[in-house]
């Protein structure tokens, strides 16, 4: 419980906070500009260096990992899903958002391995150690091939079976507002409704 209500105290900080959001967006794209040039994964140039390609993948999958060990698992998938959502109703790609929501995934369990590994009790959840453990796991995943590099890539379960499995998890927590009519499934995330079915 007292993770739980940890979780929630920060992703409504995190949420509420602009500018701390701006900051860790920041941080992530630092972070996967730094990790490239250590790894050298594929990476773009410009504005749009991390759209697309193995750095977009290896950024989905070290924010959702990080977030996972700064804040909970629970405040990284809520912020996850919230982020895709709202892409998608801007006009995003279902097969980018399926993409995104993929290496997300990839990295809620990198966490979960690192904090095991770790004795996450005990963890310094900033440290350059973490980043390190955290890259290092999603290259590898990412040349076993069990990260999505392309948004064409076909492996993936649909956009909206991403997005219900997803709703599945923040169900069990309790933590949305989950409601069916009639006319489909609905999720109440932060105040967006969105309509599953």
């Amino acid at each position: 419980m007292e993770d739980l209500i940890y979780c929630v105290k920060n992703i409504i900080a995190l949420k509420n906070s602009q500018k701390l959001q701006k900051e860790f967006n920041n941080e992530v794209d630092k972070k996967t500009k730094e990790y490239q040039k250590r790894y050298n994964f594929q990476i773009g140039t410009g504005k749009n260096s991390t759209w697309n390609n193995e750095a977009d993948a290896f950024k989905h999958a070290y924010m959702s990992a990080i977030l996972s060990i700064r804040y909970g698992e629970l405040s990284s998938v809520t912020a996850g899903l919230k982020h895709e959502i709202e892409n998608l109703l801007n006009g995003n790609k279902k097969s980018e958002t399926n993409m995104d929501l993929h290496n997300n995934y990839e990295g809620y369990k990198i966490a979960r391995e690192v904090k095991k590994e770790l004795n996450y009790k005990n963890l310094d959840k900033e440290s350059k150690l973490i980043d390190d453990i955290v890259a290092k796991k999603i290259i590898e995943k990412m040349r076993k091939g069990k990260l999505i590099l392309n948004p064409n890539d076909q492996r993936a379960k649909t956009i909206e079976s991403k997005i219900k499995d997803g709703i599945k998890y923040l169900e069990h927590t309790k933590s949305s507002k989950i409601s069916s009519t009639e006319n489909g499934h609905w999720v109440t995330l932060n105040g967006n409704h969105v309509k599953l079915d």
